[in-house]
């Protein structure tokens, strides 16, 4: 079932900036997190005698990775309310949003592996970086696991992690597989997509918050078995990497307070122009989740 905790918790990041800076879009939506200034605060410690660069580096890919995937909803948003008004063609539309949606997927399967390689640097590992291992790797593998700090340890087990599984096996069957990524129904419908084996059957069945909910007999809701509503699994994902990114800055703000006497934790504030887009995304998902399981408790109490 959807962790609807970590939705809430993701969305307590958003807030609005009010200090009269100068933004470059008219919305004034930010994200504010610690992770965000654990860049900055691991320079400082560079600069005064603890190595950190492969830690930045590391970082510096995942908030790429992030921005580049908040990027992509953020187009996907703008493309279907072009298509609802008619302004963009419906073939082009679903053609459109069938790439962006692997193009996400990939972004964030990179931002995990990149997230790996930050743990473990985080926790002494030396290596170049290409022989660093993946965030699969780690999350699965216990003697690897067993080698990095153990409050790092315990957030990437796999009852930790659970988004993790069926986001790379979509990654992988769209990427290495050649499955195809089919995008369904109208843009009024919502961004509704699923690939062409049981990878997003596998997704649904463990969540089934996220599949295409629609009528059935008698009047009831029922989820489609192979349809995923785009909007609400990134919205899914994000939450947990959002949430997922803040408890690795706080292991490592605990680990440099110790390494580094004049280390300083903090976070920062962010402004990027999608970020509208997902905080209503994660609001929307909150809601259906609701309504969702509602549903599903009253078709329980009628059999």
């Amino acid at each position: 079932m959807l962790r609807t905790d970590r939705v809430t918790r993701a969305l307590g990041f958003f807030g609005t900036e009010e200090r009269g800076i100068q933004l470059p879009g008219t919305d004034r939506t930010v994200l504010r997190a610690d992770f965000l200034g654990l860049s900055s605060r691991l320079g400082i410690a560079n600069s005064v005698g603890h190595p950190t660069r492969p830690l930045t580096a590391a970082l510096a890919c995942a908030n790429q990775d992030l921005y580049n995937a908040v990027t992509i909803c953020s187009r996907l948003e703008w493309q279907s309310q072009q298509a609802s008004e008619e302004k963009l063609d419906r073939w082009l539309w679903a053609t459109y949003s069938q790439l962006d949606i692997e193009h996400s997927l990939v972004q964030m399967r990179s931002l995990h592996d990149h997230l790996a390689h930050l743990i473990q640097r985080a926790s002494g590992d030396e290596r170049p970086t290409v022989a660093l291992d993946s965030f699969h790797a780690i999350r699965t593998n216990s003697t690897k696991r067993g080698k990095l700090n153990l409050g790092l340890a315990v957030l990437v087990e796999r009852d930790n992690t659970k988004w993790f599984a069926g986001l790379r096996e979509l990654r992988d069957n769209a990427v290495h597989h050649g499955r195809d990524t089919l995008v369904f129904g109208r843009p009024q419908d919502g961004i509704l997509f699923g690939l062409q084996d049981e990878a997003s059957m596998k997704v649904i069945r463990a969540v089934p918050e996220l599949g295409l909910w629609a009528p059935g007999r008698e009047g009831r809701m029922i989820v489609n078995p192979s349809v995923l509503d785009f909007r609400r699994y990134a919205a899914t994902v994000l939450s947990e990497v959002l949430c997922f990114m803040d408890d690795v800055a706080r292991v490592i703000h605990d680990l440099y307070r110790d390494r580094a006497p004049h280390y300083v934790e903090g976070g920062a504030t962010l402004w990027h122009h999608g970020l509208p887009v997902l905080r209503s995304w994660m609001q929307g998902l909150l809601k259906h989740a609701e309504r969702f399981r509602a549903e599903r408790g009253q078709a329980g109490q009628s059999r």
